[in-house]
């Protein structure tokens, strides 16, 4: 009988907070792709800490991450990626297999629309310029194209 009690009283119990904190769960991790040209990269597609979603695959090579700022919450919609403060934007980053560090930005264009398929899903095209080490763009465009749902 006291087993079943000491049972009782422990699956009853829930885990205490830290300093005051509160637990933070992990978020579900989907699954996502970018194209760009021939290349295509797959990898986790989450919603990270700071309310952006990402396209992450940090153990293939070349390794990558693809930032969706601002993303819409609407479950539907086609929104365009804008350089206004609060809209969608995007960003690439590339660690190319002879260990090279490449980003991709906007280029001051953010040329390009995301459309939301679902409360926690989306499609997106824009177009997207490397940036070199002192923040500049460059004049070649590259396609990207993908999708992902978290």
């Amino acid at each position: 009988m006291a087993v079943i009690v000491a049972l009782l009283f422990f699956t009853n119990c829930k885990k205490s907070t830290d300093n005051n904190k509160p637990v933070v769960n992990i978020p579900a991790t989907g699954t996502g792709y970018v194209k760009v040209g021939s290349d295509t990269f797959t990898g986790n597609c989450i919603l990270a800490s700071t309310g952006e979603v990402q396209i992450i695959n940090l153990t293939s090579s070349p390794s990558f991450v693809l930032r969706v700022l601002n993303i819409p919450q609407q479950s539907s919609g086609t929104f365009n990626f804008t350089l206004n403060t609060g809209t969608p934007e995007m960003e690439f980053n590339e660690n190319t297999a002879a260990n090279v560090s490449v980003q991709y930005g906007s280029g001051g264009l953010n040329v390009g629309q995301i459309t939301k398929t679902g409360a926690r899903s989306f499609q997106f095209s824009c177009t997207l310029y490397v940036i070199d080490s002192n923040g500049q763009s460059g004049t070649t465009p590259f396609t990207f194209t993908g999708a992902g749902s978290y």
